[in-house]
């Protein structure tokens, strides 16, 4: 069954959430993006802001702004 599952995920647009607390975005087929969730972030806690967070893992391919988030 999770084969059907994934095989249909993987050919449409939207998210895959997985048990182990990894969601990947997917479009056309590709996933184009993917977020970590749960407790296993703390492995991340020292970054507490986006200059430590760009310095720990560089800057990014491409960046598209957030309508919700830009005028923060």
């Amino acid at each position: 069954m999770i084969d059907i599952l994934d095989d249909h995920a993987v050919r449409s647009d939207g998210f895959l959430y997985c048990a182990d607390k990894l969601t990947y975005k997917v479009r056309g087929g590709t996933v184009v993006g993917f977020a970590l969730h749960g407790p296993h972030l703390s492995h991340f806690a020292h970054l507490t802001s986006y200059e430590e967070l760009l310095a720990a893992f560089g800057r990014p391919d491409r960046v598209r702004e957030n309508e919700r988030t830009a005028s923060r």
